[in-house]
């Protein structure tokens, strides 16, 4: 009996200690659930909120944890994909506000070409009518010279020989005219031929000089050149340069009055070479100055106006000049001159600059005269 007691305590004692036991253990689970839970829920909180950071947009958004298990490692994968979204991100708005200068530029460039087409046009329509006028005065001139001879019988041979000067005249400028639309047109296309050679500036100079002189005659106009005789080397198509310079002087005798002089002089300084050709004329408004090289202008002034000219010299001589590499700049003021300056490399600074330095400077009228003489 008291054996059964001392058994019957003893399984009371065990199921209490196995009752214990077994709620110790209920409790450390809901322990370890409750700090398993706690140390998972927040990188997944984290996690969470990155994720809908970035389907907002906001790459910008980090994951702050850095713990050394699997959810650490996810959240480095996770910021190492934002880090790479924002890259490519930033490439693409770099590369659409590139795309956007680029159209903005092209867009630009478009507008400038098509309001140089729309000047072009207005141009073009103002050339022809201007070409019709020029074309069909002296076209009326000749006729008209023709057809006075013709009436009444027959004249005295100094009638005949008067009619015929003038006819001559009025086909000499008609050829100009001609010559320039033909030159225009073939400077456009390219297919002007260019030869340059180690040349004398001075002999080119002379020449176009000696030419102006010519031309000048009509109206009693004189060219009055100075400078060193002692060569300056330049490289250059001679006949073409000359051109250029020709064109000018033509242009100063053109708006010069009746017996007058023209100024052409030329300084070597620097590598350089500038020549200086000086009207005494009508002067140029400062407004119309920007304009003046522009092909097909003329001046607007009613005195301007009269002159004969298609408006073409000075773009040409601009067109050749730049073909040398050299510069032209013009000054003037209205009612007193007009100066044109061209500006051309020389090849060698050290002779010019003796040329400068000791040469004594020549009036060329009597070295044409010289020239003329010995022709």
């Amino acid at each position: 009996m008291r054996t059964e007691l001392q058994a019957e305590a003893l399984w009371r004692r065990l199921t209490w200690m196995t009752a214990a036991l077994a709620l110790a253990a209920v409790v450390l689970c809901f322990v370890a659930a409750f700090l398993l839970a706690r140390s998972l829920m927040r990188p997944i909180s984290l996690l969470t909120e990155g994720t809908e950071a970035i389907s907002r947009g906001d790459l910008d958004h980090r994951i702050a944890f850095d713990g050394r298990d699997e959810l650490g490692a996810l959240a480095r994968r996770f910021n190492e994909m934002a880090t790479h979204q924002q890259d490519q991100r930033d490439r693409l708005l770099n590369a659409k506000a590139e795309l956007e200068q680029q159209v903005a530029a092209r867009t630009a460039e478009l507008a400038a070409a098509n309001q140089r087409l729309t000047e072009l046009d207005r141009l073009r329509v103002q050339f022809l009518a201007d070409i019709s006028h020029e074309l069909r005065t002296p076209l009326t001139a000749l006729r008209g010279e023709a057809e006075i001879p013709l009436r009444h019988g027959s004249k005295p041979e100094a009638v005949y020989r008067d009619a015929l000067e003038r006819i001559v005249t009025q086909s000499l400028e008609m050829g100009r005219l001609v010559d320039d639309l033909v030159f225009l047109s073939r400077s456009e296309t390219d297919t002007i031929r260019f030869e340059p050679r180690r040349t004398d500036l001075v002999t080119i100079v002379a020449d176009a000089v000696h030419e102006g002189e010519i031309l000048g005659r009509a109206k009693g106009i004189s060219i009055k050149a100075a400078y060193s005789t002692r060569p300056v080397w330049i490289t250059a198509d001679a006949q073409r340069l000359k051109q250029a310079l020709v064109i000018i002087l033509d242009n100063a005798i053109k708006y010069s009055p009746h017996d007058r002089s023209v100024n052409l002089s030329m300084t070597v300084m620097d590598g350089h070479a500038e020549i200086a050709i000086r009207d005494k004329g009508l002067g140029i408004p400062a407004e119309e100055i920007p304009k003046v090289f522009e092909r097909f202008y003329r001046g607007r002034s009613p005195r301007a106006s009269r002159q004969l000219g298609s408006g073409l010299g000075l773009a040409i001589a601009k067109w050749l000049i730049e073909k040398h590499r050299g510069e032209i700049a013009l000054t003037s003021e209205v009612g007193s001159f007009t100066e044109v300056v061209v500006r051309l490399a020389h090849a060698d600074a050290t002779a010019s600059a003796d040329a400068n330095a000791g040469a004594a400077v020549v009036v060329l009228k009597n070295r044409l005269r010289a020239k003329t003489g010995s022709e």
